[in-house]
This record gives structure tokens, C-alpha cells and sequence, in this order.
């Protein structure tokens, strides 16, 4: 019994540095510049790569990113003007269900923030 316990306890911090699985239905909130957009995005969430699509009334994106423990980093393209352009998001998972941070969009020099909240 002694060596289950030993076993549990050394196993513990590889668990804690995974973080929580983001697969599933989000709702995101991105606002840059004075400009606010909500999305709904479906994530798929292995190992450190996370990759999906997001949805809001000027379209659908594609999503590509990776965490590494409670850090989360992901890109899309947007097309503004007749031109695309990358999003950038960086932040923190601070749960299972929220994920807030910061957005850059460096074809236009603009910063922002964004909240995740998982969708049940």
C-alpha cells in the first residue's frame, strides 16, 4: 500500500502542469482598439497543440495555437480593408472554464484584451 501511495504522490505534478483540457464550445470576447467582437468557437485540445475553428458575424476563422501549462497562445487570420491579417492572443487559463489575456494585431500597431468562458 505504501508504494501506491509513493506512486500517486510522484505522478501529482506531472497532472498539475498539463492544465485542463479547452476541448469544447467557447464563448470569446475580443476587444481592440474600441473594437469589441464576440465569437463562438469550437476547440479540439491535445497535448500542447490546440487548434479549432471561431465564429462571429464577419465570418469564420481557423485557429492554430499551443499551451504550455496555464499559458495559452493562438493565432487566426482576419481580413480587414480587403486584407488579411493576424490576430495574435496570449494569456493565462486561470481554470477549466476561463481563459483571459491580451490580443495584438500587429499589421495595424492595435492591443487589446480577451475573456474565454467555456460554454456547458
Amino acid at each position: 500500500m505504501k508504494w501506491l501511495m509513493t506512486a500517486l504522490l510522484a505522478a501529482a505534478p506531472a497532472f498539475a502542469l498539463e492544465g485542463p483540457s479547452l476541448s469544447g464550445k467557447w464563448q470569446l470576447y475580443l476587444s481592440v482598439s474600441g473594437y469589441d467582437v464576440n465569437m463562438e468557437c469550437t476547440f479540439s485540445h491535445e497535448g500542447e497543440a490546440v487548434s479549432g475553428r471561431c465564429a462571429s458575424d464577419n465570418g469564420t476563422v481557423e485557429v492554430k495555437g499551443k499551451t504550455d501549462g496555464k499559458s495559452i497562445h493562438w493565432t487566426f487570420a482576419s481580413e480587414g480593408g480587403g486584407e488579411k491579417h493576424d490576430v495574435i492572443l496570449k494569456g493565462v487559463i486561470e481554470s477549466a472554464t476561463k481563459i483571459r489575456g491580451g490580443v495584438e494585431v500587429p499589421a495595424y500597431g492595435v492591443e487589446g484584451e480577451f475573456t474565454a468562458t467555456k460554454k456547458e
